[in-house]
C-alpha cells in the first residue's frame, strides 16, 4: 500500500520544477571492446507500411558471450543421444533419502532468517547461526553477519565458544568481509605463518554508485517484522500457495530425474507448459524451444534483458512511477533514462482508470538513440490497467522508432479487477511481436514468490540472445520448482473451488481482499486510488493531521543499536516517514512512493554541495534572494 502526499508526482515536481533539472540521468561504467553483428528484424502489419528494425549489435560488454556454451551443446547432445554423460559435473542419482524426507517443508510459507553455516578448520567442527541475509559484494563473497553467543560444537573434545561479532581470527577455515561506509576489510584466520591483514579502502564500482545502500526493501520489511507489525508494503501473499501447488512442490522434490541441472532455456515440461499458456493469449503459436527462456523470477527477467539489448549511451524509456529495478538495471548498463510521467485530469484521481501516458510526451521522450522502452500493465505502484486502445497508440508512436525494443512487464496478468482486461503488448498489433519481450511470474498468481520463478516470451531472434547471456549469469534455474511450476500450469487450467479455472479464482480473490481494503481505507483520512489491477493501492495522505513528519523515535533506538538499517538521505522523507510512523503507532507498514521516482534521487543529491553552497537548497534561496533585490532595485 503506498502512501503518498500526491499519488501522481509532486515529489517529481517539487525536486525539479525550480531548476528545471532535465529528466535524465547517466549512469557510469567501463566499456568493452566490440566485435559482431547479429541480423535485423523485419516486420510488417495489415495495411502498415513494412517496417524493419535496424540492425543490433551487442553491448560491448557481452562481446563474444553471445553464443553457445560447450555446456549447451554438450549436455543437450548426450540427453538427444542418450549417451552417458560424464562431462558436467552433476550426479545422475537422487539427493539421500532424509533430504527428500523433509523437501515438502519447502512449501510452507515463510521462512528463517537464520542459517546455518559450517566452518571447517583442524579442531572440531563448528556450525555458527547467521542472522539477517547475505549481501553480495562485486568482488568478494558474501557479508556475514554473526549473533554473539550464537555457536554449537561438534565432536569428542569440543568446547563451547561465543562469537563476539565475527568468527575468531585463529580458526584457519575461511575469509569474511565486512562492508561498512564504502570501506571493506577482511578478516584472514591465522594458520601457520598467517598473520590477519587489511584489504586497502575499496571504492565501489561506478555502475553500482548509489546503489550501495539500504533499500525501502531492506527497510520495511525487517521493521514490519521487528515491530510485529501488518506489512502491506511488499507485495507478498502471506498465505500458503494452493494445495495442488504444495503437492506438485513436494513431487518434484521426490523425483530424481529434476535434480540435476536444467537447460538453460528452461525445463521440457515447462517449456511446453508456458506454451499452451501463452499461445491463445498471444494469438499465434509460439515454441517453447524458441520463444520462451525460464528466469530466475521477472526480477532477473528485467536485469538480463537489459544487459542483453542495452549499450552504453543507449536510452531506455520508463513510465513514471515505476519499479525500482528498473533504474538499478539501465544504471549498470550505463544507459541514459529518459522517463514519461503518468498524467490525471483531476487533481485527485478516485481510480486508476483515470490516468494515462500523454502521447506527445512520450514521442519527445523517444529518439534514434532509444533502445528499448519499459511498458509495465497492470501497473506496479498505481494499478493502472492500459486499454486496447491505449495500446495501439503506443504502438503507433513506436513504429517511427525501429531501433526500439518494448520490455512489456506483465507479472500482474491475472490480477485485473471491476471489469478491466490485461492486454499483452506483443499481441496489440501484428509487427509489435518481432520487438517485443514479454515478462511473467510464477509467484504472485500463484501465491509463492519465495520461488522466485519466472520467464521471458518473444520472438526467436531476442531470445536466443537472452538464452546466450544467461548462460554467465545463473546458467539455469531450479530445476524442481520449474517441474513442480509445470505441473501446477497444466492444473490452473481446469475448474477450482467452483471457478472454471484457478485463474478465474484468483483474480476474484484479490478482487475481494482489494474492495475489502479499499472499504477500510476509505473510513479513515486516507484518500485511495482505486486500482484496476496489481498488488498495491495508493493513497494521499495529506488528510491525517496527527503525523507528526520526523524519524520516530523507536525506530531511531533500532538503528542506533545496530538492529536496522536504513538509507540516511531518507531521514527527511515525508513519504518515508509517514510510513514510518504509522507501524509505529498502528502496527500497520505501507510502502513511501518515493523510490518509485526517479526524482527522489534528484532529492538526496540536492542536500550535496553545490555550486560553492553547503547544498543546493541554499544555492537557490540565495539564487532568488538575488533576483528578488535586482527587481526591487529596478522598481
Amino acid at each position: 500500500m503506498p502512501a503518498i502526499r500526491n499519488p501522481l508526482g509532486v515529489i517529481r515536481k517539487s525536486a525539479l520544477s525550480l531548476a528545471g533539472v532535465q529528466k535524465e540521468r547517466t549512469a557510469f561504467a567501463s566499456g568493452m571492446s566490440t566485435t559482431g553483428n547479429s541480423k535485423s528484424i523485419v516486420h510488417g502489419g495489415a495495411g502498415v507500411a513494412t517496417d524493419e528494425i535496424a540492425e543490433d549489435v551487442p553491448p560491448r560488454r557481452t562481446s563474444g558471450l553471445n553464443k553457445p556454451t560447450v555446456w549447451t551443446e554438450f549436455t543437450p547432445l548426450a540427453r538427444a543421444t542418450s549417451a552417458i554423460n560424464l562431462g558436467q559435473g552433476f550426479p545422475d542419482w537422487p539427493p539421500p533419502a532424509f533430504f527428500l524426507e523433509r523437501t515438502p517443508a519447502c512449501c510452507s510459507p515463510g521462512s528463517s532468517d537464520d542459517v546455518p553455516l559450517m566452518c571447517y578448520s583442524s579442531g572440531p567442527l563448528k556450525t555458527y547461526k547467521l542472522s539477517s541475509y547475505y549481501e553480495t559484494l562485486d568482488h568478494a563473497p558474501a557479508r556475514l553477519k554473526f549473533d554473539a553467543g550464537d555457536s554449537q560444537s561438534f565432536g569428542s573434545g569440543a568446547e563451547e565458544r561465543n562469537i563476539d561479532g565475527w568468527c575468531p581470527e585463529e580458526e584457519n577455515s575461511f575469509r569474511v568481509w565486512n562492508e561498512h561506509n564504502g570501506i571493506s576489510k577482511s578478516i584472514v584466520h591465522r594458520g601457520a605463518g598467517v598473520a590477519t591483514q587489511e584489504i586497502a579502502e575499496d571504492v565501489p564500482p561506478r555502475r553500482t554508485s548509489g546503489l550501495n545502500k539500504p533499500t525501502v526493501w531492506t527497510e520495511f520489511t525487517p521493521l514490519a517484522r521487528a515491530t510485529s507489525a501488518i506489512n502491506l508494503g511488499q507485495g507478498f501473499p502471506d498465505w500458503p500457495p494452493p494445495a495442488f501447488v504444495a503437492r506438485a512442490a513436494a513431487d518434484a522434490f521426490q523425483n530424481p530425474k529434476v535434480s540435476i541441472y536444467a537447460s538453460t532455456r528452461g525445463n521440457p515440461r515447462l517449456l511446453e507448459a508456458i506454451t499452451r499458456k501463452h499461445s491463445s493469449q498471444l494469438n499465434r503459436k509460439i515454441k517453447g524451444t524458441a520463444n520462451v527462456l525460464v528466469t530466475v523470477g521477472a526480477s532477473e527477467g528485467i536485469f538480463l534483458a537489459v544487459q542483453s539489448f542495452v549499450e552504453e549511451g543507449d536510452e531506455v524509456v520508463v513510465i513514471e512511477p515505476a519499479f525500482d529495478l528498473y533504474f538499478s538495471s539501465i544504471q549498470m548498463a550505463n544507459a541514459v533514462a529518459r522517463y514519461v510521467p503518468l498524467r490525471s485530469k483531476s487533481r485527485q484521481p478516485s481510480s486508476s482508470s483515470e490516468l494515462h501516458i500523454d502521447m506527445d510526451e512520450l514521442e519527445s521522450a523517444l529518439s534514434q538513440k532509444t533502445k528499448l522502452m519499459i511498458l509495465n500493465s497492470p501497473h506496479n505502484p498505481t494499478g493502472k490497467v492500459f486499454t486496447q486502445d491505449e495500446m495501439q497508440q503506443i504502438a503507433r508512436v513506436l513504429r517511427k522508432y525501429p531501433r526500439c525494443l518494448v520490455l512489456s512487464d506483465e507479472v500482474y496478468e491475472h490480477l485485473t479487477f471491476d471489469g478491466a482486461k490485461h492486454v499483452p503488448f506483443a499481441a496489440t498489433e501484428p509487427d509489435m511481436w518481432d520487438r517485443t519481450i514479454s515478462l511473467y511470474t510464477f509467484g504472485k498468481t500463484f501465491c509463492a514468490t519465495g520461488w522466485k520463478l519466472g520467464w521471458a516470451v518473444g520472438p526467436s531472434t531476442l531470445m536466443q540472445r537472452m538464452v546466450n547471456i544467461q548462460q554467465h549469469i545463473v546458467f539455469c534455474v531450479s530445476n524442481p520448482i520449474q517441474e513442480a511450476a509445470a505441473e501446477a500450469l497444466e492444473v490452473a487450467e481446469n475448474p477450482f473451488e467452483g471457478f472454471s479455472s484457478y485463474y478465474e479464482y484468483v483474480t476474484d480473490m484479490f478482487n475481494k481482499k482489494k474492495d475489502k481494503l479499499l472499504n477500510i481505507l476509505r473510513r479513515t483520512r486516507l484518500v485511495p486510488v482505486d486500482p484496476e489491477g496489481g498488488l498495491f493501492i495508493m493513497c494521499n495522505t495529506t488528510g491525517v493531521k496527527a503525523f507528526v513528519d520526523k524519524l520516530p523515535d523507536e525506530e531511531e533506538a533500532m538503528i542506533s543499536s545496530g538492529n536496522l538499517e536504513i538509507d540516511p538521505s531518507t531521514r527527511n522523507l515525508s513519504d518515508y516517514n509517514f510510513c514510518r510512523w504509522l507501524t509505529m503507532e498502528y502496527g500497520i507498514t505501507p510502502i513511501p512512493p518515493s523510490p518509485f521516482y526517479a526524482a527522489a534521487e534528484a532529492l538526496e543529491v540536492a542536500e550535496n554541495p553545490f555550486e560553492g553552497f553547503s547544498s543546493y537548497y541554499e544555492y537557490v534561496t540565495d539564487m532568488f534572494n538575488k533576483k528578488k533585490d535586482k527587481l526591487l532595485s529596478v522598481s
